[in-house]
């Protein structure tokens, strides 16, 4: 009785929280494992109990952040308050808060070459058909374009539209969706990456999928996968500093900031298409990077302070 009401209590929130236009995927994949742990612990409570949520925050905390999570147990709790569950445990806010952010790491060229090298040296496996397959194809979509981590583990088949060379992104951080040109050799890399996966996943709803239940990859895959070809190139170097799949995403940024100063381009003429190309809700994210272009950091002083009285202050978030 305990995890069946548990798990109908989340299914109907999951449910709600769709309803109001959001995807809800990772959200719904903390929750699943909450009502694992509540299985496991024969844990009594049949809502949201004060030890439950402890108890499974407690668990978590040693290999993850947990500001997302609590997130959505806040979350939860509140939809439960409303409908009548009384005694259910809020978290407080402020609770939890993220670890400050790892400064971004920018990759050299024979650092991108020797990691994708690798990465076509990536075996088939048993256990996960199409790993050799998807793993390369993921990184360098990431590379290539910018996207993040979620973006593209949330990324549908129909949202890629090789022909038109081209693939949209829906529902992203802050809700902002847009589209992402393609060039061509990319698109050609794409649709035959489409042709050999649909081998092994000819029914997929994911343009990556996984072995999560919802058919999608998980962060965990995704990291354990990026240090595992990293550490086969460059073995040791990680204990001086930890590159991880995000920082290719920082890289793009780092790339176009040092080809506008080679090229004499105006960087202020050309910052709001990269801000809008990233999925900056805020230039303030996008102008962050300046700062590690030495040749622009004049440029980055004068810019922030004319946006002083402009734009207010935000925290920090580390998937800018």
């Amino acid at each position: 009785m305990n995890e069946t009401k548990l798990k109908k209590l989340c299914d109907l929130f999951i449910k709600y929280k769709r309803s109001l236009g959001y995807a809800y995927v990772s959200e719904e994949y903390d929750l699943r494992r909450l009502i694992a742990y509540a299985d496991k612990h024969n844990c009594e409570a049949t809502g949201l109990s004060k030890d439950l949520v402890k108890g499974f925050l407690e668990e978590r905390s040693a290999y993850e952040q947990l500001m997302s999570v609590a997130s959505t147990l806040r979350e939860l709790g509140r939809y439960l308050i409303r409908n009548g569950y009384v005694d259910t445990y809020l978290i407080p806010e402020g609770q939890y808060k993220k670890k400050p952010p790892k400064p971004p790491y920018f990759f050299t060229p024979d650092e991108v070459e020797g990691f994708f090298t690798e990465c076509d040296y990536i075996q088939p496996s048993k256990h996960y058909p199409g790993r050799h397959i998807i793993i390369p194809t993921f990184f360098r979509l990431m590379y290539c374009c910018g996207l993040r981590s979620i973006e593209i583990r949330r990324l549908r088949r129909r949202d890629v539209n090789i022909g038109g060379q081209c693939l949209d992104i829906l529902l992203s951080k802050g809700h902002i969706d847009r589209r992402i040109h393609l060039t061509t050799e990319l698109s050609a890399y794409l649709d035959d990456y489409d042709r050999r996966i649909s081998i092994h996943y000819p029914n997929r709803e994911f343009f990556f999928p996984g072995k999560r239940s919802d058919g999608s990859i998980g962060e965990n895959m995704i990291s354990g996968n990026f240090a595992h070809v990293w550490d086969k190139v460059f073995p040791g170097t990680r204990k001086n500093f930890s590159p991880r799949a995000y920082d290719f995403r920082h890289h793009i940024v780092y790339y176009n900031i040092n080809k506008w100063a080679r090229e004499g381009i105006d960087a202020n003429a050309m910052l709001p298409y990269l801000m809008r190309y990233m999925g900056h809700d805020n230039i303030m994210h996008t102008l962050y990077y300046f700062h590690f272009i030495p040749s622009f950091y004049a440029d980055f002083k004068d810019l922030t302070k004319n946006l002083e009285d402009l734009i207010p202050e935000v925290d920090y978030e580390e998937e800018i």
